[in-house]
């Protein structure tokens, strides 16, 4: 059997006023808000390793992350790993000082299998 369009337009429309639809909205039910709507719009805030930005050295890719709008700069952990931890901590603090950019998330610098 086959279903013309008309037919089934036909159909969708009796059944809308069998159940009693009215204006895209049942009858009796009131309007409102739907409680998953935000109240504000969304923002994307943009993040990265400094790894794949365009630019040669750190400053030169914040700049250009500057530019294009990033939020966030994603660090690597293996360079915070240890006696140049606070060293590494005091360099991105100087780099990023003045800038819109903070430290979003620190990647965890596995090698190898994540299962491993």
């Amino acid at each position: 059997m086959t279903l013309r369009r008309r037919d089934l337009l036909a159909a969708t429309a009796a059944s809308a006023a069998c159940i009693g639809i009215k204006g895209g909205q049942a009858l009796g039910e009131e309007k409102h808000q739907s409680p998953i709507r935000p109240k504000r719009k969304a923002v994307l805030k943009l993040s990265s390793q400094a790894g794949p930005m365009a630019g040669e050295g750190l400053d030169q890719k914040l700049d250009n992350m500057e530019k294009w709008g990033f939020v966030g700069l994603e660090i690597h952990g293996r360079d915070l790993l240890g006696d140049k931890m606070s060293e590494k901590i005091q360099h991105y603090k100087k780099v990023l000082k003045g800038r819109p950019i903070k430290i979003s998330a620190v990647c965890a610098g596995n090698e190898g299998c994540l299962i491993a």
